[in-house]
């Protein structure tokens, strides 16, 4: 199943759900990973789901440009 995530979640991010303080990215029922914020999590689930659903994926990074952005912006701050 590769739908788009629902409006009105409390994490508009598809495959992306809050357990107590953390998020955890599933793909297909299964789970990815759990991470502390909600942008890692949509991070882990679009390779995921590159990984299981190749060009027809439905990607958080194609319609919340702002998570590509900040992935970038970390990885020049770490470097």
């Amino acid at each position: 199943m590769n739908r788009s995530p629902v409006a009105g979640k409390a994490v508009p991010y598809k495959g992306v759900t809050r357990k107590r303080r953390r998020f955890a990215a599933k793909v297909g029922g299964k789970l990815v990973g759990v991470y502390g914020t909600a942008e890692d999590a949509a991070l882990a689930y679009d390779a995921a789901a590159l990984d299981a659903y190749g060009q027809f994926a439905w990607l958080n990074t194609d319609h919340f440009p702002e998570i590509a952005q900040t992935k970038e912006e970390n990885l020049a701050a770490r470097y």
